[in-house]
């Protein structure tokens, strides 16, 4: 939710936004397979969006898989308007020949924002469907508190269909929150990301948010100029 920051491929392959690639170290202990990583961001990019207002950021995950079930930690130095963050993710995946599919639900806590600082109280449940370089993702936020940001409003479903060939990917996602209460404000948008894998731990994305709904005010207080984020990711063995 990926390789640049983003916690969207994050939730699907427990890699990090946009398509990137990231090497791990794994560990296996009575059939349980450990991973972890660290890493450091230009932006920390989010469903085109970028959360940290123009600041690098600094991240890290722990996962540990058992089958095709999987528990993981991610934390970050976090987003400019809710603070540092971790995020609790549980899991399961499989494959069938070309085909594969994962679900799972992933807790969002910032721990220095009353709002979100306990588990439940921003929960997303996600589906990822793939056949062969081919991926779409649906995610739907089933806590109450998710209010009006650039993550959701009072409820928020997001979709995303994406593909790669060698080192180049692309996704498109469509960001679709309820209208926040009181308001006529629509943040529903469209984006765009491109990205290049140098190699399993450098990457390089632009992203573009592409189309605001027609109901929106312009913009709706979200970024749309076009993204650049590097990224560079170590497995920690």
């Amino acid at each position: 939710m990926r390789s640049t920051i983003s916690k969207a491929v994050r939730l699907a392959t427990l890699g990090l936004t946009a398509a990137g690639a990231m090497a791990i170290s794994q560990t296996t202990m009575a059939e349980v397979d450990v991973s972890a990583s660290a890493g450091v961001a230009s932006a920390y990019l989010f469903r085109g969006v970028d959360l940290g207002a123009g600041n690098a950021a600094v991240f890290g995950d722990i996962t540990a898989s058992a089958g095709g079930a999987y528990a993981s930690v991610w934390a970050s130095s976090g987003d400019a308007g809710l603070g540092s963050e971790y995020d609790l993710i549980l899991g399961y995946g499989l494959e069938m020949d070309d085909f594969s599919v994962d679900a799972g639900v992933v807790n969002y806590v910032y721990p220095s924002n009353d709002d979100y600082d306990s588990i439940g109280q921003l929960t997303e449940v996600y589906v990822n469907l793939g056949f062969k370089m081919i991926g779409f993702s649906y995610y739907n936020n089933v806590s109450d508190q998710a209010k009006g940001n650039a993550i959701g409003s009072e409820g928020y479903e997001y979709y995303s269909l994406s593909g790669d060939v060698g080192s180049f990917s692309a996704l498109v996602g469509y960001a679709d929150p309820e209208e926040v209460s009181g308001s006529k404000v629509d943040l529903d948008y469209t984006h765009i990301d491109l990205s290049y894998a140098y190699n399993d731990n450098l990457s390089f994305t632009a992203s573009k948010i592409v189309d605001f709904d027609d109901d929106s005010t312009p913009n709706a207080g979200i970024d749309d100029d076009l993204l650049f984020v590097v990224s560079y990711s170590l497995p920690i063995k």
